[in-house]
């Protein structure tokens, strides 16, 4: 959220200049285009992110088994190393009505753990 708002700013300032006639027109639309693709990029990451919140918040609510931390082991990751860790078990199945999930690993993932003969 706040990189959205903080890519909204900079689209701000940077049209104030070209309207000051500070800013060159070519400038300001290659400006605009990279913030258009930012802004969908954090957009789309953003909508993934509230997916799995909601999911999660499903499962709580359904209060089946116990609760399992992720993280545990891991408590020295900064925010974007658990965000990528999350990303890689994204949910394939939730019964809503049993509370169980079925987990679809990442295909690179998935690659690594079949030639360690994990899986």
């Amino acid at each position: 959220m706040r990189q959205l708002s903080r890519q909204q700013s900079a689209l701000s300032k940077a049209r104030r200049l070209f309207i000051e006639d500070i800013l060159k027109f070519d400038d300001y639309s290659e400006f605009k285009k990279e913030y258009l693709a930012n802004f969908k990029c954090l957009k789309k990451e953003l909508k993934e992110n509230i997916d799995k919140v909601m999911s999660i918040d499903e499962q709580r609510q359904l209060n089946h088994g116990s609760e399992i931390d992720v993280f545990s082991g891991n408590a020295n990751l900064d925010i974007a190393d658990k965000k990528h860790l999350v990303r890689l078990f994204p949910p394939e199945h939730i019964n809503l009505l049993t509370g169980d999930v079925s987990f679809k690993a990442n295909p690179a993932l998935s690659k690594i753990l079949e030639t360690k003969n994990v899986v």
